[in-house]
């Protein structure tokens, strides 16, 4: 379903310090099933793929930060971050089945 509109190519962009976190959360999120996971060449970020709505990115970056990785805060990421949590979340609520009448 590589052509799909719900399948998600993304960034995951960790904060620099500590050292190490884009290779621990590669090795935590390889063996999750349907979502691939690439280290960029910087250290401090990884590529993630995962078809919706088996997976978003509000929903993976929160099981990272529960494991207790560091996010970039910095104010690009958080306004990308927010735009795509708002723009997947619609998308999740599409592809739902709509309520059944009583």
């Amino acid at each position: 379903m590589q052509g799909s509109d719900t399948f998600k190519t993304r960034h995951l962009v960790f904060s620099e310090i500590p050292r190490g976190q884009a290779h621990q959360a590669a090795v935590l999120l390889d063996g999750l099933p349907h979502l691939a996971v690439l280290e960029e060449t910087d250290g401090h970020t990884l590529l993630v793929r995962y078809e919706i709505p088996n997976y978003t990115l509000q929903r993976v970056e929160k099981a990272l930060i529960a494991e207790g990785f560091h996010l970039d805060n910095g104010i690009l990421s958080k306004i990308k971050r927010a735009l795509v949590y708002y723009c997947e979340g619609i998308q999740c609520e599409n592809l739902a089945p709509p309520p059944r009448p009583k």
